[in-house]
């Protein structure tokens, strides 16, 4: 589920100023074509040799121009992430990044996307995906998806888009960090367990004269085969003249509230129970019921709808998390 930014903490917010606008990193085939560069330096410096010179001058012409032609693919490129709406713990998710081509008189070739995130504030940011861009005309967008199951519940903040690219000899694999900060809420699993007590209360609706659940609706239909007779409704009977019978809605499904059996517990426990209060949420809401919980101190009352679902399972997601590290 996703939440809007929150703001970064001043730390945060010096090293993104620190950080450079690219990274350079050399690869295996950059490292040799460095040394033979500097041995071919070396022995022109030495001999005078005007081919040495003219082989030097060449490779490291060859450097500028990988540079410049890598600057050019990246340049362009604007990112835009479009998160799922409900991230929940256990279950698959879906991400998908758009990537937009600024415009300009050539394609951008073979870049990389990675998507950064981390937990909480001050987690390290680590990444969830790399997807390859192999071409990208100038005026176009692509839209890259990747799949992830979140290991626990809790915060989850996107942090940045990772941009990079070895074009176009592989020497150098040059990165641009465009940040993207977003904030998630990952809710619990939901797994039936002893860790949660549910009470249940009937529904106020009561039973209809005749001994079966429900109220009377007000409407009547055809007798159909199978309907007891105690349901016939003889006045519409006599004036239509075949047998009709009583519409009759169910009953209210009643209240459920939820307590976690052990609301002090910490690590695996508390998790399970957590993970149980959640499934018996889904359980209850599914069924129509008004749903309401106790984490020990705090009381929600009972309420129905999506939306008090939703409340219920973000306030279970954000009880605190035991002092234990755990990757996405």
């Amino acid at each position: 589920m996703s939440a809007p930014s929150a703001p970064d903490s001043w730390p945060a917010r010096l090293r993104r100023a620190l950080r450079p606008p690219r990274t350079l990193h050399p690869t295996r085939a950059g490292w040799g074509f460095a040394a033979l560069t500097l041995g071919i330096g070396a022995a022109a410096l030495n001999s005078g040799n005007n081919l040495l010179y003219l082989v030097l001058a060449t490779m490291l012409a060859f450097l500028v121009l990988s540079g410049l032609l890598s600057e050019a693919v990246l340049r362009p490129l604007e990112v835009e992430r479009v998160p799922a709406r409900a991230l929940r713990a256990g279950t698959p998710a879906t991400v998908a990044i758009r990537v937009r081509h600024r415009g300009g008189r050539s394609p951008s070739f073979a870049v990389f996307v990675e998507d950064l995130a981390g937990e909480g504030a001050a987690g390290p940011a680590r990444p969830m995906a790399r997807l390859p861009l192999l071409r990208l005309e100038p005026a176009a967008v692509r839209t890259l998806v990747y799949r992830f199951t979140p290991a626990r519940r809790g915060e989850l903040r996107f942090r940045a888009v990772r941009l990079s690219t070895a074009f176009p000899f592989g020497l150098f694999v040059k990165a641009r960090t465009v940040e993207l900060p977003q904030a998630a809420l990952v809710w619990p699993a939901a797994v039936p367990g002893p860790g949660a007590e549910v009470l249940r209360r009937p529904g106020a609706g009561g039973g209809g004269p005749d001994g079966e659940p429900g109220a009377e609706a007000g409407g009547v239909r055809p007798f159909a085969p199978g309907d007891r007779t105690a349901l016939v409704h003889w006045p519409a009977s006599l004036r239509s003249g075949s047998l009709a019978s009583r519409e009759r809605e169910p009953e209210p499904a009643g209240e459920v509230r939820i307590r976690l059996a052990s609301p002090n517990a910490a690590g695996p426990a508390l998790e399970a129970a957590i993970s149980a209060a959640a499934h018996a949420v889904d359980e209850a809401a599914a069924r129509g019921a008004a749903v309401g919980l106790d984490l020990g101190a705090r009381r929600l009352p009972a309420r129905r709808g999506p939306a008090w679902r939703a409340r219920l399972l973000t306030e279970l997601a954000r009880l605190p998390l035991p002092a234990q590290e755990a990757g996405w």
